[in-house]
């Protein structure tokens, strides 16, 4: 019953999963993102039926979270500043000049 996704600004899942797919990892390009978490009871990941929760960490820190909630759909908003992958290269130095004759 509980599925989340992560989309870009332009509104593109660039990440989704279910409630069985712990621990999902993957590297973003730079810019704005929503997390999503769905339930399709509205009775949360916790309490009632349960002990579950979610948690949405960027670079290590904590950017989402949550257990219960009471709707079918929990969204937050998060920034990933200054990361693009892969990294470019460093820049070439032109090769070192041959020694005179």
């Amino acid at each position: 019953e509980s599925s989340w996704d992560v989309r870009s600004a332009q509104g593109l899942a660039v990440m989704q999963g279910g409630s069985e797919d712990p621990g999902t990892t993957a590297i973003l390009d730079a810019g704005t993102y929503t997390f999503t978490m769905y339930d399709s009871h509205s009775n949360g990941l916790c309490c009632q039926y349960g002990t579950g929760k979610y948690e949405v960490f960027v670079d290590g820190e904590l950017v989402a979270s949550g257990a219960a909630f009471n709707s079918t759909a929990e969204s937050t908003s998060f920034d990933i500043i200054g990361h693009a992958w892969p990294p470019s290269p460093p820049p070439m130095s032109p090769p070192p000049a041959p020694p005179p004759p």
